[in-house]
């Protein structure tokens, strides 16, 4: 009764002393991303231009009379005979699956020998081979194009005639000729590559890659990427399509707020010897506000559990919960202000004030729930007004049941997030580009304290690659163009429809 007394007929306000505030905004670390770059030119296209600078005809023969069948006897002379003919490539193709390009090109050859052993005037030799080939492609850190041949190639009919028994054979006329031509298909098929313009392509998506991606709304969250290295990927061919494939590692910031100003871009880089680790790597944070928070512990206090209470000494009060004040300390804990009003039943008295209580933030990962836990009395004081009001906290389970009632289940944010970060990765255009990726796993890291509320760690991979295609792009952009002017009609429909049932209604004069 004696804290009763001392406030007979009387009201006071008092407060403890409530905690700081948190006003540094939150910074999420920086990850590595790597984006996917394609770059392909048809093997047709290729396969016409070595068809066009290899000549058909591979060697020409003419030699004059020689020697072309040594008898090795004293009796018999040796046969002379005269050489002439041509060697001749059917038409180069090109082939190939996963990362092996195979050539081919058929090969004929005739050999015409003439006045054998002075005793024939003429006989032809005909001959044929499939020349194939596994080529191994590259790049040179500075980009220039290499090009490595393992050729085979083995006769088919082997070159050559029958002359008293013995065989003449032409073979050694032409291998080495052949070994020339593929060795020329080795210098010529980097300068084929370099057509493709690799280099100037990516270089393209390189400097479109110094950007920023929305990737939340609520809260508001860029990922800013900063391009850095480049390497070669390597080559693939598949339904007739040689492509060179590259992977770019970029700085990841994630920012909160407006959208930040994009990285000045730097020049291509060299292409570095190893590769970097793939992916895209995002933050998916879930923010739950604090006036979120505020409303479940309000609307608990304000339950008639807390209306009636007997103090200590015994005097009969009734209590009300005005407001909840809910907030983020420096030290990353929780502030709880709960404002309150204590009457005494009998009119006595009346005390107004709020009581500060610190706690500290808790999360159930696996039930994707957000609270606090551990409420303390921030700080001491000795007013007797507060301590009034700490009877009545104290007289009741309300330190139990708030922390039961600041509790938010936050799976619905967080796979709305995930659904959009899914979203943001389907087919996108940029300027003649089209962004392509797919969600590969998500994870839930760990509970914050920010300025504006509980901040859920989530983190996100996903695969990505930039493609230059401007019909796909502009195709892209048509049915963005197509939605958004869906969606406008649709909203002038509803507000036509509820004028319609308002002035039916007479809500509103006709």
């Amino acid at each position: 009764m004696m804290a009763a007394a001392a406030l007979s007929a009387c009201s006071d306000t008092t407060s403890n002393p409530a905690p700081p505030r948190l006003t540094e905004p939150l910074s999420l670390p920086e990850q590595p991303s790597t984006l996917r770059i394609p770059v392909g030119i048809p093997l047709a296209t290729i396969e016409r231009e070595i068809n066009a600078e290899i000549p058909a005809t591979l060697y020409r023969i003419d030699e004059p009379q020689r020697v072309c069948v040594k008898t090795e006897s004293k009796l018999l002379p040796d046969v002379t005979c005269r050489l002439r003919g041509q060697v001749v490539r059917g038409p180069i193709r090109l082939s190939g699956a996963g990362n092996v390009l195979n050539l081919a090109m058929p090969v004929r050859t005739t050999v015409y020998a003439e006045n054998i052993g002075k005793l024939i005037k003429r006989e032809t030799a005909t001959g044929a081979m499939n020349v194939t080939a596994r080529v191994r492609l590259g790049l040179a850190p500075d980009w220039t194009p290499r090009a490595n041949i393992d050729a085979d190639y083995a006769w088919t009919n082997k070159i050559g005639i029958d002359f008293l028994g013995q065989r003449i054979e032409f073979a050694d006329k032409v291998d080495p000729e052949l070994r020339k031509v593929l060795a020329q298909l080795e210098r010529t098929l980097p300068a084929k590559l370099d057509r493709v313009q690799a280099k100037r392509e990516v270089a393209k998506i390189w400097a479109k890659g110094f950007t920023s991606v929305r990737v939340k709304s609520d809260p508001l969250i860029w990922a800013r990427f900063t391009p850095q290295r480049i390497g070669l990927a390597g080559y693939s061919i598949r339904d007739g399509q040689l492509s060179i494939g590259f992977a770019a590692q970029a700085r990841t910031e994630t920012i909160f707020g407006d959208r930040p100003k994009d990285p000045p871009v730097t020049p291509l880089p060299n292409l570095m010897r190893g590769l970097p680790p793939g992916g895209i790597n995002v933050h998916v944070p879930v923010l739950v506000r604090y006036d979120v928070l505020e409303a479940a512990a309000l609307r608990e206090l304000q339950s008639i559990d807390y209306r009636k209470i007997k103090l200590k000494g015994g005097a009969e009060v009734d209590a009300e919960y005005r407001n909840v004040t809910i907030y983020g300390t420096p030290d990353r804990r929780v502030a709880v202000g709960v404002g309150m009003t204590v009457k005494a039943v009998s009119g006595a008295f009346t005390t107004k004030g709020k009581v500060w209580f610190i706690a500290r933030p808790a999360i159930d990962i696996d039930k994707r729930i957000v609270g606090i836990a551990d409420l303390q009395v921030s700080g001491e004081t000795d007013s007797k007004a507060f301590n009034l009001l700490l009877d009545a906290v104290n007289r009741t389970a309300l330190r139990e049941r708030m922390a039961q009632a600041v509790r938010y289940n936050f799976a619905r944010d967080y796979d709305e997030g995930l659904r959009k970060a899914d979203a943001w990765l389907e087919e996108q255009p940029f300027e003649g580009f089209v962004f392509k990726g797919e969600m590969t796993g998500a994870q839930l890291r760990r509970l914050r304290v920010a300025p504006d509320g509980f901040l859920v760690e989530a983190d996100a991979q996903a695969t990505a690659a930039m493609r230059y295609d401007p019909a796909r792009a502009s195709q892209l952009v048509a049915q963005r163009r197509a939605r958004r002017e869906a969606r406008r009609e649709a909203r002038t429909e509803a507000v036509e429809n509820a004028v319609a049932t308002a002035k039916a209604a007479g809500a509103i004069p006709r």
